[in-house]
C-alpha cells in the first residue's frame, strides 16, 4: 500500500512485480504485448489453420456437401464451417495439427468448445429460421506434415444433449 488514494496517477516505485492493474491490461490485450517473433508464430499458426479450413471445405464439397458459411462469427463464438449434406445442416469444427504432435486433432475439441459450438449453432438455426431442420456436429481432423495431409471426417462427433 502506497498510502495514496486509489485511482491516483502518481508514480509508484518499481518493485519488480506486476501490479494488479498491469496484469489486467496484459490479460485484456495480450496481442499488444507480444514480441515480433511471437506475433509471427501466431500468424504462421493462423495461416496453417486457415489452410486446414480451406482443405476441409474442398474435401466436404468433393464428398457431396454444399458449404453455406465459412468462419461464421457471432459474439457467442465461431464455427469454422457450416454446410449442408442432403437435408442435414452440418456445423463443422476443423482441427489441423502437424504430424508428430502430442494431441490428435480430435482431442483438441474440448467440452467448452463443444458448448460454444452448440450455442453458436442454435443462434444460426434461429436466425435462419431452420430450428426444425436436422443438424449435427462434425469434426474434420487434418494431420499434416507440410506436404501431405491425412483427413478424417468424424460425423456426429458429439451430442448437444449433454451440454
Amino acid at each position: 500500500n502506497t498510502g495514496r488514494p486509489s485511482g491516483s496517477m502518481a508514480p509508484v516505485p518499481f518493485t519488480g512485480k506486476a501490479s494488479a492493474a498491469s496484469k489486467s491490461i496484459f490479460n485484456r490485450f495480450p496481442h499488444k504485448w507480444r514480441s515480433s517473433q511471437e506475433k509471427s508464430m501466431v500468424n504462421a499458426r493462423q495461416r496453417f489453420g486457415k489452410k486446414g479450413e480451406e482443405t476441409a471445405a474442398g474435401y466436404l464439397e468433393k464428398n457431396g456437401c454444399t458449404i453455406l458459411e465459412k468462419n461464421y462469427r457471432t459474439r457467442l463464438g465461431e464455427i469454422d464451417l457450416i454446410a449442408v449434406e442432403g437435408n442435414v445442416i452440418l456445423f463443422i469444427e476443423v482441427k489441423t495439427r502437424e504430424k508428430g504432435g502430442v494431441y490428435s486433432p480430435k482431442e483438441a475439441v474440448t467440452p467448452a468448445k463443444m458448448r460454444t459450438l452448440a450455442r453458436v449453432a442454435e443462434f444460426w438455426l434461429k436466425s435462419h429460421k431452420k430450428l426444425e431442420t436436422k443438424a449435427r456436429f462434425d469434426v474434420i481432423a487434418i494431420l499434416s506434415d507440410g506436404t501431405t495431409s491425412k483427413i478424417e471426417w468424424v460425423k456426429n462427433a458429439f451430442d448437444t444433449r449433454s451440454y
